[in-house]
């Protein structure tokens, strides 16, 4: 009887540990909170994309204005290929993988575009 006893009132911290052991992985993964390979691979070449845009960007843009054109005459939609030409010259010649190189250039021109 005092095992029947001892169970009946464990019941509610069994039934806590057991949803919480499943929950928990749940939640976690859900919000972010564990870092897989996927997620880690993912920001480190999105991280690399951004700096290789901004230097290309910069040199880009120092380009430019050497040539005393004004840079708001890379703004707006009907510039988009001059943009996209001026990144694509000066992103190939950046150390970087290949891979990713449409993605550093399509970011440049964004960046040449504010």
């Amino acid at each position: 009887m005092i095992n029947k006893e001892r169970f009946e009132a464990a019941k509610p911290y069994i039934k806590g540990v057991v949803g919480g052991l499943v929950l928990a992985p749940i939640i976690a993964f859900s919000f972010g909170w564990v870092v897989t390979t996927g997620t880690m691979n993912e920001a480190v070449a999105n991280a690399k994309v951004e700096q290789l845009a901004a230097v290309c960007a910069n040199a880009a843009t120092a380009h430019w204005t050497s040539e005393n054109k004004e840079m708001a005459a890379l703004e707006g939609w009907e510039h988009r290929d001059e943009r996209e030409n001026l990144a694509k010259r000066f992103a190939v010649g950046l150390p970087g993988n290949e891979a990713i190189q449409d993605d550093v250039i399509d970011e440049c021109g964004d960046l040449l575009d504010t």
